[in-house]
C-alpha cells in the first residue's frame, strides 16, 4: 500500500493537525516558531477555543475562524492558512491579539 503525503496547505488537513487536542504540541511548536518569543516566554500550552464566531448584528453573517486560541497570558491567536498561487507560493497568515 503506498501513503500519499498529506497536502497542509489543505484547510481540512491543517485544522485536523493543528486544531485539535492531539496536535496541540504541533500548535505550540509552530506558534513559537512564528512568533519567536523572547527567551524564558515560549508558550506551553494554549486552550482552544470555538472558531465560530456569531454576528454581532443582524444582518452580518456568522465566521468561522480555522484555528482560535487562548495562551495562558490570555492572549488570542487566530491561525489562518492561506494559499498563494499568483507566485508559485504557499502563504500562511497568523494573525496574534495581545
Amino acid at each position: 500500500m503506498e501513503f500519499k503525503p498529506i497536502n497542509r496547505t489543505n484547510d481540512y488537513a491543517f485544522k485536523r493537525i493543528l486544531g485539535s487536542e492531539e496536535g496541540k504540541e504541533a500548535l505550540i511548536s509552530f506558534l513559537n516558531a512564528v512568533l519567536k518569543p523572547p527567551p524564558g516566554q515560549e508558550l506551553h500550552d494554549v486552550e482552544l477555543l470555538d472558531r465560530e464566531l456569531d454576528p454581532k448584528y443582524l444582518l452580518d453573517k456568522a465566521a468561522r475562524l480555522d484555528i482560535l486560541a487562548r495562551t495562558a497570558a490570555g492572549a488570542l491567536v487566530n491561525v489562518e492558512v492561506q494559499i498563494a498561487n499568483k507566485y508559485n507560493i504557499d502563504k500562511r497568515t497568523l494573525f496574534y491579539w495581545a
